[in-house]
């Protein structure tokens, strides 16, 4: 199983989880042609799994979308109590990124 990877090389877990779900429902269309018993508790025991790991993504999601608003509301109150720390701190980043590409090019 390929998964979608970053520019980092890795994987997300969301990224993951989302190809997952996609080919466990992929692997219940195709088994629902079969009608015995064990067929039918098996397609019932994947599509459960299935609406499970669809709610654990949206809730991992709802937790991602929390913490990045929190950080972004942290960031908004800091550089707004404290500008000229801010702008010192955007001056030094902007100087050390570039001195890194002054160097490279």
């Amino acid at each position: 199983m390929e998964f979608n990877v970053n520019k980092n090389g890795a994987a997300t877990a969301a990224d993951q989880l989302s190809e997952i779900v996609a080919k466990a429902e992929e692997l219940l269309s195709t088994m629902s042609k079969a009608g015995d018993a064990p067929a039918v508790e098996l397609r019932q025991r994947v599509q459960a799994t299935i609406e499970n790991a669809k709610g654990r993504l949206s809730q991992l999601q709802t937790q991602t979308q929390d913490v990045v608003n929190k950080g972004m509301k942290n960031t908004d109150e800091y550089v707004h109590s404290n500008p000229w720390t801010a702008i010192a701190v955007a001056a030094g980043v902007g100087a050390f990124v570039g001195a890194l590409v002054a160097r490279r090019v």
